[in-house]
């Protein structure tokens, strides 16, 4: 399984990486909203993990343009 990790809070992001790594998960961490929106629309991910408060692009943007675009991975939205 191919995850999208969009998350800005750095130990955050390296404790679910890490943890979802460890379980044979192929992850892809990002710390923005705008570079997580450009790899979620180039690239086929099982589910994107979105933090909201992202600095460029807020995660409920980032959650609008995907679904405008027709992407239907599913999005998992942390606050």
């Amino acid at each position: 399984m191919k995850i999208l990790l969009i998350e800005d809070d750095e130990h955050t992001s390296q404790l679910l990486s890490a943890t979802l790594s460890a379980h044979r998960y192929a992850v892809d961490t990002i710390a923005d909203g705008a570079a997580g929106l450009d790899l979620a629309v180039r690239w086929n991910y099982d589910i994107i993990l979105l933090d909201v408060l992202l600095p460029k692009i807020d995660g409920i943007e980032v959650c609008r343009c995907l679904r405008a675009q027709g992407c239907q991975t599913p999005i998992l939205m942390q606050l």
